[in-house]
């Protein structure tokens, strides 16, 4: 931790107003940071997401979020406030991440119904996403070897 640049005069200033009950000091530390934290976001974004997500909602999450886990910041100060806020936004790109490109599970009324085929298993698809040949198919869903 040692290696860590410590927080500016003006970022440790700001913290303490906020730490007093200033929310308008949050909003300019925000502020301070929103270019450098939107080139992060920006910069790590996977790009089979960015179809679906802009880095800009990502960077008003993260702010949303730093404002609700700033108590427990402040309280412990685990590291310094730029790398807290990025460690935010990181945890925002593996939530994006995830909820976009989550495999889907196939509406109930598409799945197999046979006790004999695999668990989530469901006709013309097999747990690699590639479609079962239909004589497969038709074997596992009749219970035949």
């Amino acid at each position: 931790m040692s290696d860590l640049k410590p927080d500016s005069s003006a970022t440790r200033r700001l913290l303490g107003q906020v730490a007093s009950g200033d929310d308008s000091a949050f909003e300019a530390i925000l502020s301070r940071y929103q270019r450098r934290l939107h080139r992060f976001v920006q910069s790590r974004l996977d790009r089979r997401v960015r179809t679906r997500v802009d880095a800009s909602d990502l960077v008003q999450e993260t702010g949303l979020q730093a404002f609700q886990r700033l108590d427990d910041y402040l309280r412990r100060k685990p590291m310094p406030f730029w790398l807290w806020l990025e460690k935010t936004a990181h945890e925002r790109l593996r939530k994006a991440r995830r909820r976009h490109l989550a495999p889907r599970a196939a509406p109930s009324s598409a799945r197999c119904a046979c006790p004999t085929a695999p668990a989530g298993f469901w006709p013309g698809k097999s747990g690699t996403g590639k479609t079962w040949p239909g004589t497969i198919q038709r074997k596992v869903c009749r219970g035949k070897k």
